[in-house]
C-alpha cells in the first residue's frame, strides 16, 4: 500500500514496530480504500524482521516508496554505519536520508523495475546493494524452490518474477519469467488424496477421500479440539507412479521437494515441510510399523490455519509456531495429548491424537 513520510519516520524505522498484526487487507483502518477487497487475504510479517533481513543480505538498501495520497519518497540506508558503534549509542542518533522527489526522477531511477508508470499508484520497491554473499546457480535453484512454496496463491495474486544473469543448467527455464507452483492441482488427477477441514465457527471437521479427483469416502464430526477453527489441509499420497510423475514435471524427486507445507494467514511458515523436517512426527510412527503408518516420503500436502483471532502465534523469527496449546491441538501425537472425537453415523467414540496427525 505504500508509506507516507510519516508512516516512515515513526513506524518503518521504530525498530520491532507493527501494525500487520491481526489486520486483513482491505478490511483494517490501515489499509487504503483502494486496496482489493479480500476476505481471507492478511498481512505478513510483523516485529521488523524483515527490515533487519535487508540488512542480512547486503550491505545497502535504498527504499522508494509512495502511498495513493503521499509524495514520492526515497530512503537511503548503509547498514555499515549501525556496526561498530560505542554501547552509549543509540539507534535513533544514527543519520538515514529521506529524500522527497518528483515523479520523473522517481520513475527514472526505478525503470529497471516499474514499467507501467500508470499501473504505479501506490506500494514500495525495495532495492538491496552490494550483497554479502554470492548468489550461484545451486542457490538460485534453492531460491527458486523456496519461492514456488511461498504462498498457495502465487498463481492467483501473488506475482513472484525472478530474473538473473545466471541462467543455465537446471534453472533455465524458471529464471527471468514469473515464478508458478499449481503441482498439487495436477497431483488430483493422480494419485489419493484427503481433504479435511474444521469450519469457521470450529462446530465440525468435515473430511474427504478422493481417489483420482473422484471422491470415493466422506465424513462430517462434532470439532472435539476447542482451540482450532478455520483450518484445510490437504494430503496427497505419493505411490511409484506419482513419483515419476511428479520428478518428470518438477524435476526433483518429491522426497528433495519436501513433505507437508503449513501456511499461516496465506503465507508459508518455515522449516515446517522441509526435507528432513518431521515436525508431525510420521517419521517416528512408521518406525512403530511399517505397514501401519505412512512417513514423510510417501506423503506431500499443505495446511492452511486462518486465525483471526491470534490463536496460534509466529516465532519472531518467523521460523515456526510457538508450542501453546493449539499448536499442540494441531499436532499432538503423544498419547497424553490425546482428543475424543464422537462419530454419531457409527454411534461409537474414537481416540485422536492431533487434527493433522491423526
Amino acid at each position: 500500500k505504500g508509506m507516507t513520510e510519516y508512516d516512515i519516520r515513526e513506524k518503518w524505522l521504530n525498530v520491532a514496530y507493527s501494525e500487520k498484526k491481526g489486520q486483513k487487507k482491505g478490511n483494517s483502518v490501515a489499509a487504503n480504500s483502494d486496496t482489493p477487497q479480500g476476505g481471507d487475504q492478511y498481512y505478513a510479517g510483523s516485529k521488523g524482521v524483515g527490515r533487519f533481513s535487508c540488512d542480512r543480505l547486503a550491505e545497502n538498501l535504498i527504499l522508494y516508496t509512495k502511498a495513493s495520497t503521499g509524495d514520492f519518497l526515497k530512503l537511503t540506508i548503509h547498514w555499515g554505519d549501525f556496526e561498530n558503534r560505542s554501547i552509549s549509542e543509540e539507534m535513533s542518533s544514527i543519520p538515514v536520508w529521506l529524500d522527497t522527489l518528483t515523479a520523473t526522477q522517481f520513475f527514472s531511477e526505478l525503470s529497471m523495475w516499474v514499467k507501467d508508470e500508470k499501473a504505479f499508484d501506490h506500494g514500495t520497491v525495495l532495492v538491496m546493494e552490494n550483497l554479502r554473499a554470492i548468489w550461484p546457480a545451486p542457490k538460485l535453484k534453492k531460491l527458486i524452490s523456496e519461492l514456488e512454496k511461498f504462498s498457495p496463491s502465487i498463481d492467483e495474486d501473488i506475482g513472484i518474477f525472478l530474473f538473473s544473469k545466471n541462467s543455465d543448467g537446471a534453472i533455465a527455464k524458471k529464471v527471468n519469467c514469473r515464478i508458478q507452483n499449481n503441482i498439487f492441482d495436477k497431483l488430483n488427477f493422480k494419485t489419493t488424496r484427503i481433504e479435511s477441514e474444521i469450519s469457521a465457527d470450529g462446530r465440525l471437521i468435515t473430511t474427504q477421500l478422493f481417489y483420482q479427483d473422484k471422491e470415493v469416502y466422506h465424513y462430517e464430526v462434532p470439532n472435539p479440539y476447542s482451540l482450532l477453527k478455520n483450518i484445510k489441509m490437504q494430503i496427497y499420497y505419493i505411490d511409484p507412479l506419482t513419483r515419476a510423475y511428479f520428478t518428470r514435471n518438477v524435476g526433483i524427486k518429491p522426497v528433495e521437494y519436501g513433505s507437508i507445507f503449513l501456511f499461516y494467514n496465506n503465507f508459508r511458515i518455515s522449516p515446517y515441510g522441509n526435507v528432513k523436517n518431521d515436525w508431525l512426527g510420521l517419521d517416528q510412527r512408521k518406525a512403530q510399523g511399517r505397514a501401519r503408518y505412512f512417513g514423510t516420503r510417501e506423503l506431500l500436502g499443505k495446511i492452511f490455519i486462518t486465525d483471526e483471532d491470534n490463536t496460534f502465534e509466529v516465532l519472531s523469527n518467523r521460523e515456526g509456531l510457538a508450542q501453546n496449546q493449539a499448536f499442540t491441538e494441531l499436532v499432538a501425537f503423544d498419547r497424553e495429548d490425546k482428543a475424543t472425537i464422537t462419530n454419531e453415523s457409527y454411534d461409537g467414540e474414537v481416540e485422536s491424537y492431533g487434527y493433522v496427525t491423526n
